[in-house]
């Protein structure tokens, strides 16, 4: 059986973590989505498609087929799939129709609209089929997904890992090779550290949080975050409900309030528009590279761009663009 995953779409929803990276390679429990979609298709033969250069590249270390969507061999791969997979979405396992079909959520999705888009111009229209699955478009579902996978881990501390004095770890906690936790440091699962970190002494990380690798959490408190690659928070800050780029530099007390006073879902503007997140809690979100000075306080659900940086003492009451 053929399995097509797609990523043809802007992803301009989930901006501004998807400004640099397609919805394929946002990283769940610090694994990009297309490596749990191939996970959950085992027993297919998977083929991308993508016209993102980046995903292209990817696949190519990662040596997974992948197809240019102008390449001249979309018109036999496509027709031939048991399944079209948008490359924004997770599941625990594929519906099987015995025709070619479209994996769809409830709601739709922004990859979902791309492929069909190709679909027309190829004449081809097969079944779409509604399956329990979770979409990563907008930022905060992000945390949803990262939320939901986190729960099914099981603790895991590479033998590498050094661990110094007066350090308390609970729960379900991955640690990958080469981190350090320093002392004085409180760890709560469910929760995954990269490899290459560096934690502590006296940080504070709270459940449903995911750190990537090569980053530097110190004396800072983590709560429901998504933290990519080589950021760096080492001083006294608080960072809760919030998904974090690549490379960013957050400076000492820095504070991502997260709560409304009336306790109602939160709603945040997405493209112009007011979107509501479904979520009571809900933080920052910072595009990779950005550079945040000491004392930045960010209103809930504010946004900061790719190479975003604020000055000493500011407040991010708007989204910038």
């Amino acid at each position: 059986m053929n399995a097509v995953i797609t990523c043809l779409s802007e992803a301009t929803l989930g901006a501004p973590i998807t400004t640099t990276r397609p919805y394929a390679l946002v990283p769940v429990i610090n694994i990009p989505v297309v490596q749990h979609q191939i996970a959950a298709l085992k027993g297919y033969k998977v083929t991308v498609v993508t016209n993102n250069e980046q995903l292209m590249a990817y696949c190519k270390d990662a040596k997974i087929a992948c197809l240019h969507v102008e390449d001249k061999d979309l018109e036999k791969v496509l027709p031939s799939a048991s399944l079209i997979v948008p490359g924004d979405i997770l599941f625990e396992k594929p519906v099987e129709t015995g025709k070619p079909t479209i994996l769809t959520t409830h709601d739709g999705s922004e990859e979902e609209e791309a492929v069909k888009a190709v679909l027309v111009t190829l004449g081809q229209e097969p079944l779409r089929e509604q399956i329990d699955a979770l979409r990563v478009n907008y930022p905060w579902e992000i945390l949803n997904a990262n939320q939901a996978l986190i729960k099914k881990i099981k603790k895991h501390v590479d033998k590498s890992v050094q661990i110094e004095e007066n350090v308390t770890i609970n729960g379900d906690v991955v640690i990958g090779k080469g981190t350090i936790i320093k002392g004085n440091s409180y760890l709560e699962g469910p929760l995954v550290i990269g490899e290459n970190c560096t934690i502590g002494p006296l940080a504070h990380i709270r459940p449903d949080t995911a750190i990537g690798d090569k980053c530097h959490i110190g004396k800072t408190e983590v709560y429901d975050c998504v933290i990519m690659q080589g950021t760096v928070s080492k001083h006294h800050a608080y960072l809760g409900h919030s998904v974090l780029g690549e490379d960013v530099n957050v400076g000492a007390f820095t504070v991502t309030a997260d709560y409304r006073h009336d306790a109602q879902e939160h709603t945040t503007l997405v493209k112009g528009e007011k979107v509501k997140t479904g979520r009571r809690k809900v933080g920052a979100f910072i595009g990779d590279h950005a550079r945040l000075a000491v004392s930045s306080f960010f209103y809930p659900g504010r946004k900061l761009p790719k190479q975003g940086t604020t000055v000493p003492g500011e407040v991010i009451e708007k989204d910038r663009g």
